[in-house]
């Protein structure tokens, strides 16, 4: 029987190398959260992140042999995406929307999305949006996809398209179901938590409610 436990120990234990302990593999968790699928660089940003709370170097090699192993796990990545938020005090975190097919004309998506700054050098296309979360403001990077379509283009943000040759001017064409997401992108410059959204609705409802039924009693009252 001891035999068969350290087996599995040693079976579990080899998946997870280099992490160590328990409060190694939650460290590496709130990454894969504050990191998650289709991120640029996701390895390497994974790695420090995961080993500076550890305490010891992890380097991209290691991150991106455990991002295969945790990718491939169905649970894990359930488990990371309901998460919440890294603490607000934290850098570090990235939203980029889960398509990978473009909904405006079907093609992949990439994230290989470039701008030019004022001396011509390319970067990677982000913002830095105003994020509400249930635990108060996060910062946070938000990545665009694009479609690899050059007779469409359209970026791809969180919760709608927008741009390329194919998207009248100025429209947004939101995902089917975007607002069952872990996050809703209302404009440019402000991301919800959909959960935080929902709780608003219903406290707002609350409070109609309740004015309506104020309003009622006092017409009904008695002069």
């Amino acid at each position: 029987m001891l035999t068969q436990v350290q087996s599995r120990m040693r079976s579990i234990g080899a998946q997870f190398f280099p992490l160590t302990s328990l409060n190694a593999a939650a460290y590496f968790f709130k990454a894969l959260a504050a990191f998650p699928v289709s991120v640029p660089s996701r390895a390497r940003k994974v790695a420090p992140w995961t080993g500076a709370g550890m305490g010891f170097t992890l380097n991209e090699g290691e991150g991106a042999m455990l991002l295969r192993t945790a990718d491939a796990m169905d649970g894990v990545r359930k488990l990371c995406a309901a998460l919440p938020p890294m603490d607000r005090t934290m850098d570090g975190m990235e939203l980029i929307t889960e398509h990978e097919q473009c909904v405006v004309c079907d093609s992949l998506l990439t994230t290989e999305v470039y701008r030019c700054n004022g001396r011509g050098e390319e970067y990677l296309q982000h913002s830095a949006p105003k994020v509400y979360s249930t635990t108060g403001p996060v910062r946070a990077t938000l990545r665009p996809k694009k479609c690899s379509n050059p007779a469409c283009g359209a970026l791809h943000y969180l919760s709608y398209a927008t741009g390329g040759k194919r998207l009248p001017g100025a429209t947004q064409q939101f995902y089917d179901g975007c607002t069952d997401s872990k996050w809703f992108h209302v404009s440019d410059g402000i991301v919800w938590e959909s959960s935080l959204l929902r709780d608003l609705s219903s406290l707002l409802l609350a409070m109609l409610l309740a004015m309506l039924l104020a309003f009622a009693l006092c017409v009904c009252a008695p002069m």
